[in-house]
């Protein structure tokens, strides 16, 4: 195998050569590659809505760790989206005025 590939971690455990220390280490599956692929059309999609039709106030909830599939932590979301909620209100009251 030539050494640049030796140094891609998970295409040497595809060659067998996978070390002790890079065991703890995997290759994405093609289902997290997919979900991933979603989510990043998903952020060009709404950010080209937005260029074209900008929203009065947009509130952005802090949700960095969150995958595609974790509908089962919906109520951290929640949380986080009340949250975004709360630290909004100068911003909610001038855009209530005009």
């Amino acid at each position: 195998m030539p050494e640049w590939m030796e140094r891609i971690s998970w295409l040497s455990r595809l060659a067998g050569e996978m070390s002790a220390e890079d065991e703890s280490e995997s290759a994405p599956s093609i289902v997290e590659a997919f979900l991933a692929a979603i989510d990043i059309m998903q952020v060009r999609i709404a950010r080209s809505r937005l260029a074209g039709e900008p929203a009065d106030v947009l509130l952005t909830p802090v949700l960095a760790d969150f995958a595609t599939m974790d509908f089962h932590r919906a109520p951290e979301a929640i949380v986080e989206g009340r949250a975004a909620l709360e630290r909004m209100p100068p911003l909610l009251q001038q855009v209530m005025e005009d």
